[in-house]
């Protein structure tokens, strides 16, 4: 008995002074803007960018767009800080030209931009450990939830329809989720400067009714006041 309780005070004091020398490095009262870029999957399907094999075994893969967002986070806690983001993300559309008598005449392939936003949280991991309140580093796991809404998303666009069913009723919805956890990193080459990169696990197909996407990779340059 006399152990436990030698024991649990032991646990207490190393508690008690590691929350102290956390407390010299902190993402409390921060600022922090990013912006990022990321390439998502879409429902245009083109050549695979390199192929070693059968020519006549290649299959064509979903083309990749440009997702480039703004982020903007603030720190409410040593290592807990919460932000908004929005950006824009580019598909190609498939633009239907018919003549007088409604025949059609041509297909063209449009740039369409749609906007993107959401929210995150993230949780530092080393305002736990470090004591260095200049360190450079970051490491943090987390959390985001957000979507798009896609404006040119009805015809003349051409919507598709899943690969597996080709019979299907097209999917009119112009607001589509995402949503994910992972961890991220980053370092700051000078005091308010630095970049970073994370990747994640979730949802991140604006289409999940053609393709699957649960992989995310993020990089960008950020900035801290």
């Amino acid at each position: 008995m006399i152990h436990n309780k030698k024991l649990l005070l032991l646990s207490l004091t190393i508690f008690f002074f590691s929350v102290n020398y956390a407390q010299t490095f902190t993402v409390k009262n921060r600022w922090n803007i990013k912006a990022s870029y990321s390439a998502y999957k879409t429902f245009r399907k083109d050549f695979p960018f390199m192929y070693i094999g059968d020519i006549d075994e290649m299959e064509l893969v979903y083309k990749k767009k440009s997702n480039v967002r703004v982020e903007l986070n603030y720190g409410i806690l040593n290592f807990l800080e919460v932000g908004v983001y929005g950006g824009f993300m580019n598909y190609q559309g498939y633009l239907f030209c018919y003549d007088d008598n409604d025949n059609l005449v041509d297909i063209k392939f449009p740039q369409c931009y749609v906007p993107t936003f959401g929210v995150n949280i993230n949780f530092h991991i080393l305002p736990l450990f470090v004591k260095n309140e200049k360190c450079r580093w970051e490491l943090y796991i987390m959390a985001k939830y957000g979507g798009c809404y896609l404006i040119q998303w009805e015809d003349p666009y051409g919507i598709p329809l899943p690969d597996d069913d080709p019979f299907a009723d097209p999917n009119l919805k112009k607001y589509r989720h995402e949503y994910g956890i992972g961890i991220g990193g980053g370092v700051y080459f000078w005091n308010f400067f630095g970049m970073y990169f994370e990747t994640s696990i979730g949802q991140y197909s604006y289409w999940p009714d053609i393709l699957t996407d649960h992989f995310c990779c993020r990089y960008g340059i950020e900035f801290k006041f």
